[in-house]
């Protein structure tokens, strides 16, 4: 919403714009704007801080996430988030920023 000035575009809007006119590869769309709004901002990226909150997209009073869940599959999530800290690492190693 940041990038269409708080537009709110369907699914239907946001895949036909990826199919038809996104020629590059996306990733490196992404990781383009997430250097641009670190040097625009200035931000610290000294540090990380991951989120873990989960979203549904139907949520209602009849879905829940369930803490057993969550712990359940805490060593796979952190496996699965420290391989892609690696990844990022290996991606951003010439600007010198680390994430940990």
């Amino acid at each position: 919403m940041w990038l269409t000035d708080e537009l709110k575009p369907s699914h239907q809007t946001i895949n036909q714009f990826m199919k038809e006119r996104l020629k590059g590869n996306i990733e490196d769309i992404f990781h383009e704007i997430n250097r641009y709004i670190i040097n625009k901002e200035q931000i610290a990226v000294d540090k990380l801080y991951i989120d873990g909150t989960k979203i549904e997209a139907n949520a209602n009073k009849y879905t829940f996430i369930w803490k057993g869940s969550i712990e359940k599959y805490r060593e796979k999530l952190y496996r699965k988030i420290m391989k892609q800290l690696e990844k990022m690492n290996e991606r951003y190693q010439e600007t010198g920023i680390i994430f940990l």
